[in-house]
């Protein structure tokens, strides 16, 4: 009797298909070629590619949607879903209870999470999802062990909703263009979650408070993926929900943001 063959016997996904295509570049017309590395690269390599050949099974091919679950482990694609972005980005989180998300400073374009250890990963920030979120991101359940003892900041901003204000910005430019936010601006640091205790009003000159506590708001999908990208892009936590609230400089590379946040 054969001994059964263990997962380190079978070779990854991404190796498979690294071998499959060498194999058909050389009996297909280019034009086809490309189009399976489009395919491959965009819908399977980055859910699949680290996974062994013989781990993928009927319930992993049927992708079904992540469901919620404290310290669970995920990757996050970062910005909208576009099929025809030719590198994605992602990064790594923690579900925590109450719809937080942990968020660590740890990003790649390769989905590959290999020797990770939370305990040892920066953090980014914790912030409140919607479901809506989870549902319309790319997201992929990972093996890691989560981070323990964790326990969220007990503080948040509370921005000022009263009212409705138009926000220009890049006046003068080709992208110059208006913001509709809720509010006259500023915020209050609060204490508390469900019933929120406000501890101070937060001057709009006060960047250490602005840049240390996160929004009480609920993020959602476009908006919360463009903003992870962008903290990529950047190399620190960047809100900027918060730069509008408080009458920050609005760099052009969030452009995009604004786009979203207005459509």
């Amino acid at each position: 009797m054969q001994p059964k063959k263990q997962s380190a016997d079978y070779p990854l996904l991404s190796d498979f298909i690294n071998y499959w295509l060498k194999v058909k570049k050389q009996t297909v017309k280019e034009t086809t070629y490309k189009s399976y590395v489009n395919l491959l690269s965009r819908d399977i390599l980055p859910k699949f590619g680290h996974y062994h050949v013989n781990e993928i099974t009927r319930k992993e091919k049927k992708m079904k949607r992540v469901v919620w679950r404290t310290n669970r482990v995920i990757s996050i694609e970062t910005r909208c879903k576009d099929e025809n972005r030719a590198e994605n980005v992602y990064v790594l989180a923690q579900m925590l209870e109450d719809a937080r998300l942990l968020v660590f400073n740890l990003f790649n374009t390769d989905n590959k999470w290999d020797n990770v250890v939370l305990s040892e990963a920066p953090i980014l920030f914790c912030a409140y999802v919607t479901r809506q979120f989870i549902a319309n991101s790319n997201v992929f359940v990972q093996k890691i062990a989560p981070l323990k003892g964790y326990r969220p900041p007990e503080y948040h901003i509370q921005m000022d909703a009263a009212g409705i204000r138009k926000i220009p910005i890049w006046k003068g430019t080709p992208h110059e263009r208006e913001v509709l936010m809720m509010g006259s601006g500023g915020g209050w640091l609060v204490k508390g979650t469900v019933r929120k205790e406000i501890v101070s009003e937060i001057a709009f000159t006060d960047n250490e408070t602005i840049d240390r506590y996160e929004l009480t708001n609920v993020r959602i999908y476009a908006e919360f993926n463009e903003r992870l990208y962008l903290c990529y892009k950047f190399g620190k936590n960047i809100d900027p929900m918060k730069d509008l609230i408080f009458n920050r400089s609005i760099p052009l590379e969030y452009e995009e943001y604004m786009k979203i946040i207005s459509s």
